[in-house]
């Protein structure tokens, strides 16, 4: 073989790998952006229920102290008023 011929055939090895090399960072990009977009949606989906969380917390709070808004509506009442003392 002369030396022009495999100087040709070590470039197209060359060129080769380096396509295939290109086409596995394209599929790798793709698949990132696939997974990326996944876990924003998980992480909306997070967001989501933490803000029903704490409005349950904020429920069972109120629930657990309920004699004790009532009470002070009571004295507020005795005080004040019925309409001024469940006024908010």
């Amino acid at each position: 073989m002369s030396q022009t011929r495999r100087w040709a055939e070590a470039r197209v090895k060359v060129l080769g790998a380096a396509a295939v090399r290109a086409g596995t960072a394209v599929l790798v990009g793709l698949g990132s952006q696939i997974v990326l977009s996944q876990v924003a949606a998980a992480n909306d989906e997070l967001a989501e229920l933490h803000q029903v969380s704490t409005a349950v917390g904020e429920v069972r709070t109120m629930n657990a102290d309920i004699s004790g808004w009532q009470t002070a509506y009571a004295w507020d009442t005795r005080k004040v008023g019925g309409s001024e003392a469940v006024d908010v």
